[in-house]
């Protein structure tokens, strides 16, 4: 996916390593129980930023990379996109939660994940043919 911010163009693309490194899932999953005005800062403060922090990675790293084994130069970065990104809000360049959704659909349709959540809904998919076919090994009267 790509993203405008600050006039210039982004590509978004969730790696394997830093999205795992980073658990941005489980941040993902957290936000879909979103009820108070607090989750919604939490989400804008903490959940978008590193989102796209992560989601810079593969294609920007020369410019918003840091070690993911470590975490060497993360909080860095992290206040890097987060200005470039306040800024985008600020100036109406973007809307933050069409960005935030925009992200997650990249997260659950492209790469790594989109494989993972295609593979589980196969295995359900297989467990379910097993329920509906009868068993072979019924005895005949």
């Amino acid at each position: 996916m790509k993203v405008k911010l600050g006039g210039k163009e982004y590509t978004i693309q969730f790696a394997t390593r830093p999205s795992l490194k980073s658990h941005i899932l489980q941040d993902i999953m957290k936000t879909q129980d979103m009820e108070d005005i607090s989750s919604m800062e939490d989400i804008l403060l903490e959940t978008l930023p590193k989102t796209l922090l992560v989601g810079l990675q593969m294609h920007h790293n020369e410019e918003f990379g840091y070690d993911y084994k470590t975490n060497e130069g993360y909080d860095e970065q992290l206040e890097k996109v987060s200005d470039i990104l306040y800024d985008a809000i600020d100036t109406n360049e973007i809307n933050c939660m069409d960005l935030f959704a925009d992200m997650q659909e990249e997260m659950m349709t492209n790469g790594f994940l989109a494989q993972m959540m295609e593979s589980i809904a196969k295995a359900q998919e297989q467990e379910q043919e097993k329920k509906k076919t009868p068993s072979k090994t019924k005895t005949k009267n």
